[in-house]
């Protein structure tokens, strides 16, 4: 393939015209992108010419999508400031947990391309949400597209749109599958009712499965008690679905709400 790092496209378009017995046969390439210089317009060996894109276009227009539905994610005070840099360790266990979890953002581009997922299983302010949080802002730092959400405020999104955009579930599910991690925050905290909203959720999980990519999931909830809250039509298909998806991480700690609380006061 003939790369035109010299020439636009459109004094290609006349070399063509003017010698057109030069290039028959050929594949030429007739414009290329600026920042990874990759062909993203080609003129084929019959004539024929087809737009592609390159990895640059795909990225960008799947971080306008993620961006566009930012209002889902996950608003916390502190967000900015859950980085691994600051993570305060209590145990020995803790610290392994916690070098487990770096490596794994370290090197997930071989769990973005194997599909690991994490689920993360403890009693409520031991820091799923934190660790989950650094995971995220890691992977951004990185390039990576992340959308994260809880299940209320996904479904409270579906809601708000009866009437305005029927289109609204189904970007969103196109967001949902297109982002390279996923992140749901608290799953089981939210009453879903038998028919509607856990059918949303099975959508997602199921949208998520198909298309192969990871899922960060965290939950107050054992996995007995998880099993129970979004057992669909009396059976595991969300559940079941999930753990094909991830590798169980539990928090065996308590709360560290409290502590942090205590040493204010003190």
């Amino acid at each position: 393939m003939q790369a035109l790092s010299n020439y636009s496209i459109h004094e290609e378009y006349e070399n063509i015209l003017r010698n057109p017995q030069n290039y028959e046969g050929k594949e030429i390439v007739l414009m290329t992108c600026p920042k990874c210089n990759k062909p993203i317009l080609k003129r084929l060996e019959d004539g024929m010419e087809i737009a592609m894109d390159c990895d640059c276009m795909i990225k960008e227009r799947t971080l306008k999508k993620i961006q566009k539905f930012q209002k889902l994610s996950i608003i916390d005070r502190n967000a900015g400031k859950d980085v691994f840099s600051n993570a305060k360790t209590e145990s020995k266990e803790e610290q392994e947990l916690y070098e487990k979890i770096q490596k794994y953002t370290r090197g997930f581009k071989i769990a973005l391309e194997k599909n690991c997922g994490l689920l993360f299983t403890g009693v409520p302010g031991n820091g799923k949400t934190f660790l989950a949080n650094c995971i995220c802002n890691s992977l951004k730092q990185k390039g990576y597209t992340v959308l994260s959400f809880s299940m209320s405020g996904y479904l409270r999104t579906i809601q708000d749109s009866f009437g305005k955009n029927d289109m609204t579930e189904t970007n969103l599910l196109s967001a949902v599958r297109d982002a390279d991690l996923l992140f749901i925050d608290d799953l089981g905290s939210e009453k879903l009712s038998e028919e509607w909203g856990k059918s949303k959720l099975f959508a997602l999980i199921d949208e998520r499965y198909r298309a192969g990519k990871p899922i960060l999931i965290t939950t107050n909830l054992s996995l007995s008690v998880l099993d129970e809250t979004l057992k669909f039509n009396k059976v595991d298909k969300i559940t079941d679905r999930i753990y094909e998806m991830v590798r169980i991480i539990p928090f065996t700690w308590g709360s560290k709400r409290r502590k942090t609380k205590k040493q204010y006061w003190e």
